[in-house]
């Protein structure tokens, strides 16, 4: 659940001022429910995720790995296009199972039909080859 204190929305693990000046503690969500009622804090109901919306979280988390991977070898990509050395094959090989998958993921997680399918979809990379 999220907490609101005078309209804005506390972080979790963060502290926040009060009405008196008082820096309140990051510790406030260990807070019991009537703490943080007698605190001012208000109890804000989080909307449901929508199919498209759990789509994209799962799928920004995919592209987010897949750079990440692919940035370890982008010295070869660098310096193909500045001097022409050619880019090993088992570093090619690599970044193209790595889109590859990236891609098979992406397909299987836009075919799934409901949040909680989107949620258990479990994002796996290839082993590369060294």
């Amino acid at each position: 659940m999220a907490w609101k204190y005078q309209g804005k929305e506390i972080e979790e693990g963060k502290p926040w001022l009060d009405s008196a000046g008082i820096n309140q503690s990051p510790q406030w969500n260990i807070w019991s429910k009537e703490d943080k009622i007698a605190a001012g804090l208000v109890e804000v109901e989080e909307a449901a995720r929508s199919l498209d919306d759990a789509k994209t979280e799962k799928i920004a988390k995919i592209k987010s790995e897949q750079r990440n991977r692919l940035s370890s070898t982008d010295w070869a990509i660098i310096r193909k296009t500045d001097v022409g050395t050619t880019i090993p094959s088992n570093i090619q090989t690599n970044r193209d199972a790595i889109r590859s998958k990236a891609t098979e993921m992406e397909n299987t997680v836009n075919a799934k039909s409901d949040v909680d399918s989107v949620d258990a979809f479990n994002i796996t990379w290839p082993s590369l080859s060294g």
